[in-house]
C-alpha cells in the first residue's frame, strides 16, 4: 500500500484563543485497509509551545534539569494539542500517565506516542491499536560500529553513501518507532529490526511501519489552509516508494534557523488490535 497524508479539517471556532490544537496542522496517515488512519504532528523544537502541558506536568518538570524539562514539556504539550485537534479538548485535558517502560497512556482505546530530540518534537495518536512515533536527525558524526549494529547486512551500503547520516537516521527512526509501538522500548532490541535504508514502509512481527523524510522542518500552515478535502497527494508531494508529503510552510515561520532544522526522518509504526493498556487513567 502506498501511504498518503492529508490535513485534519479545522475544529469549531473557540472563543478561547489559547485552546490547544487550534493552530496545529496535523498529518493524517492511512496505515492499512480497514484500519483507521493515524494522526501525527511534528514541529521544530523552537516552534513547539510548552504551555499546553498541564499543571501536574509543569510541576514534574521543576525537578528536572533544564534540557530534560524542555523536552518533557514540549512533548506533552504537542501531544495535548494533537489530541485536542483529533479527539477534542476534553480528551486532551485527561491525565497522562505512563507504563513502567515509559509508554504514555491517555484513554482506553486511544494509543499515543511522543518523540523529541534537541531540535524536533513529534506526537502521534491512533484508535486502531498501538502506535509508536520517532523523529531522528542525521548525526553530525556517524560511528561505523553503530551503523553495523543497527543496519546489519545493509551496513556497508549505508557507509558507502554520500548521504550516509540521512540513511542511518531513517533506519534508526523506524527501529525506534517499532519498539515504541510494542511498548517494550529498548527491551525489544530495536537494532535487530531489519530495515532496508531505501524502504518507505514495511513490517516487523505484527507491526506495520511507514517512514517519511520530514524535510525542512518548518512551522506548518494554519489548520484548513489547504481546505478540508484537499489531500497532500499532489504531483511531487511524495518521494520514491510512497514517502509521505508535507504541508506547505509559512515563509515567515518564527524562530531562528538552526542547522538541524533542515532535515529529519519521521517514522510511524502501528500494531493493529486492542491496545495493550486499556486501563482508565486516574
Amino acid at each position: 500500500m502506498t501511504a498518503s497524508t492529508g490535513l485534519v479539517p479545522p475544529g469549531p471556532a473557540s472563543p478561547n484563543a489559547a485552546e490547544p490544537g487550534l493552530d496545529l496542522s496535523v498529518l493524517t496517515v492511512p496505515v492499512g485497509p480497514g484500519l483507521p488512519p493515524a494522526h501525527v504532528a511534528v514541529l521544530p523544537a523552537h516552534a513547539t509551545a510548552t504551555r499546553f502541558a498541564d499543571a501536574t506536568e509543569h510541576a514534574a518538570a521543576e525537578d528536572m534539569g533544564p534540557l530534560r524539562a524542555n523536552e518533557f514539556l514540549r512533548g506533552r504539550s504537542l501531544l495535548r494539542q494533537l489530541v485536542a485537534r483529533v479527539l477534542g479538548p476534553r480528551a486532551a485535558a485527561r491525565p497522562l500517565r505512563a507504563t513502567g517502560r515509559g509508554k504514555p497512556l491517555l484513554l482506553p482505546g486511544v494509543d499515543v506516542s511522543i518523540s523529541h530530540t534537541d531540535h524536533h518534537t513529534a506526537a502521534a495518536v491512533w484508535t486502531g491499536g498501538e502506535i509508536g512515533v520517532d523523529v531522528a536527525e542525521p548525526p553530525e558524526r556517524l560511528h561505523r560500529g553503530l551503523v553495523r549494529r543497527c543496519c546489519g547486512p545493509h551496513a556497508d551500503d549505508v557507509l558507502a553513501r554520500s548521504d550516509a547520516p540521512h540513511a542511518f537516521s531513517r533506519v534508526w527512526a523506524v527501529q525506534e518507532a517499532c519498539v515504541k509501538a510494542t511498548g517494550m522500548g529498548l527491551a525489544d532490541l530495536p537494532w535487530r529490526i531489519p530495515v532496508h535504508p531505501d524502504a518507505r514502509q514495511g513490517r516487523w512481527r505484527r507491526v506495520q511501519w511507514h517512514l517519511v523524510d520530514a524535510g525542512p522542518a518548518r512551522t506548518l500552515d494554519p489548520p484548513g489552509a489547504l481546505g478540508p478535502a484537499r489531500a497532500l497527494d499532489s504531483p511531487g508531494a511524495f518521494g520514491p516508494a510512497g514517502a509521505l508529503g508535507h504541508a506547505p510552510s509559512r515563509p515567515d515561520a518564527p524562530g531562528p534557523p538552526r542547522p538541524h532544522d533542515l532535515t529529519c526522518a519521521l517514522a510511524l509504526a502501528v500494531r493493529p488490535g486492542p491496545t495493550a493498556h486499556p486501563e482508565e487513567p486516574r
